[in-house]
C-alpha cells in the first residue's frame, strides 16, 4: 500500500488535483488499474487514503523526533515547530498541501479528511502546550494551538524558497521563538 500512496503523492504533486487520476497513479506505481481499484475503487477513495497516509507520516515523524529528545517540554515543542517550519520550505510539501486544500473544496470526503488532519494537528500542538503549561485551561491551549497551526500553514505561502541556508536557519529559529511565545503567552 505504501507504494501506491507514494505514487499517489507523486502524481498529486506533479499533476495537481485537476490532473490526478486512478489511471496515472496506477501507472506511476507500476500496477494495473484493476489492482489499484481492488483496494481503492474511486479517485475520492484514493485521495482519502492518501491524505490519511500523509497524516500518518507526520505522526511517525513526530514520534521519531520525540524519541530522541529528553522529556523537557520546551525542547520537545521547539523540535516539532522547527521540523514543521523547515518542512514548509520544501516545494513538494507546499505543492502537496495546496493541492490537498484544492481537493477539499471540491469533494466532501477530501474536506472531511482535511478537517480531520487539521484538528489532529491542533490537538497535538495543544498537547505540547499543555505539557509546558499544565495549569492552562484546555480552551486556551486549543486557541493557542490554532494560532500556531494557522501560522505554520501561512508559512507555506510566505517563506522565501530562495533564501540562503544561513538566512533560512535564522528564519527558522526566529519563527520557532515566535511560536514559543504564542504557546507560552497567547501572542
Amino acid at each position: 500500500m505504501e507504494l501506491i500512496m507514494e505514487a499517489a503523492r507523486s502524481v498529486l504533486v506533479s499533476e495537481g488535483y485537476s490532473g490526478f487520476s486512478v489511471r496515472k497513479v496506477a501507472k506511476e506505481a507500476g500496477i494495473s488499474i484493476g489492482h489499484l481499484q481492488h483496494f481503492l475503487p474511486t479517485k475520492e477513495k484514493l485521495l482519502e487514503a492518501l491524505f490519511e497516509y500523509v497524516s500518518g507520516l507526520y505522526d511517525r515523524k513526530y514520534a521519531e523526533l520525540l524519541e530522541r529528545l529528553p522529556e523537557e517540554p520546551q525542547q520537545r515543542f521547539h523540535a516539532i515547530t522547527e521540523y514543521l517550519i523547515r518542512d514548509t520550505c520544501n516545494q513538494d510539501t507546499k505543492t502537496f498541501f495546496f493541492e490537498f486544500w484544492t481537493a477539499s473544496l471540491h469533494h466532501e470526503a477530501a474536506r472531511t479528511v482535511v478537517n480531520k488532519l487539521h484538528r489532529h494537528h491542533r490537538e497535538i500542538l495543544a498537547g505540547f502546550i499543555g505539557e509546558m503549561i499544565p495549569s492552562l485551561a484546555p480552551k486556551e491551549r486549543e486557541m493557542r494551538a490554532l494560532q500556531i497551526a494557522a501560522t505554520i500553514d501561512g508559512l507555506l505561502v510566505h517563506l522565501d524558497d530562495e533564501e540562503t541556508e544561513e538566512a533560512r536557519e535564522a528564519t527558522v529559529q526566529g519563527l520557532s521563538e515566535a511560536l514559543m511565545n504564542i504557546a507560552r503567552n497567547g501572542r
